[in-house]
């Protein structure tokens, strides 16, 4: 006589390979928090499937209905795999990008400003006056990259500029910008860009700007070269 079968038994290993599989997702989403959504959907199906397995069984089934129920539950926990294997790329594919983030933000932390600004100001291959922040000339460029590297390391204390005639107060400096045409649309745009107390002469435009502009400005068409005000 043919030995009755119970579904908790056939389905002990496919138990074993759903909890597998949830710690599995749980320590992916411990790693990397950009593809929760996705790993928290694979993470809910997971446990309601150990949950559904977990359920004693007192239904009397046949032979032939427990195994079309295990076929079901081993195409889920395949279906399940399936998921954790796209996952594992794509964690792999954030994790590249992210190695490769921080080793050009490591190359930049390695240079002193001073450095930084000779490629601002000659771009990288060091010559002529190419680079990006060659309008707003050295000292400028200079003072941003400066207080850039405040913020990013001491932001609690008290930044002062590496030349003490530069006026510069509460994250703003006061400049004179040069207008490559009009000065009204110069100082449109400055504006845009943060600088406030603005007042006009010919094609100067002279406000405060807050610091971390400086870079934004740099850019713009309509502005010639720009400078420091001397502190009175």
């Amino acid at each position: 006589m043919e030995t009755p079968v119970r579904l908790t038994d056939l389905s002990h290993e496919a138990r074993c390979s759903t909890k597998t599989m949830t710690q599995k997702i749980t320590q992916q989403t411990n790693r990397i928090g950009r593809l929760g959504t996705t790993i928290g959907v694979c993470l809910i199906f997971a446990v309601s499937l150990s949950g559904a397995l977990a359920q004693p069984d007192t239904s009397p089934d046949t032979p032939e209905e427990m195994r079309v129920r295990l076929e079901q539950m081993q195409q889920q926990i395949e279906a399940l795999q399936q998921q954790v294997a796209r996952l594992e790329e794509q964690l792999a594919r954030a994790e590249a990008v992210g190695d490769s983030d921080d080793a050009d933000g490591a190359a930049d932390d390695d240079m002193s400003p001073a450095e930084q600004v000779r490629r601002d100001m000659a771009g990288d291959d060091l010559e002529g006056k190419d680079g990006p922040l060659a309008k707003v000339g050295a000292d400028l460029a200079l003072l941003y990259r400066q207080y850039q590297r405040h913020e990013q390391q001491t932001p609690q204390t008290a930044f002062r500029p590496h030349d003490p005639m530069i006026p510069v107060e509460n994250g703003y400096v006061l400049i004179d910008a040069v207008a490559d045409g009009s000065a009204s649309v110069l100082r449109a745009e400055l504006e845009r860009h943060g600088l406030i107390e603005a007042s006009s002469f010919g094609r100067v435009v002279s406000g405060l700007l807050p610091i971390m502009a400086i870079d934004d400005i740099a850019g713009l068409d309509t502005l010639r070269s720009a400078r420091a005000a001397l502190a009175n």
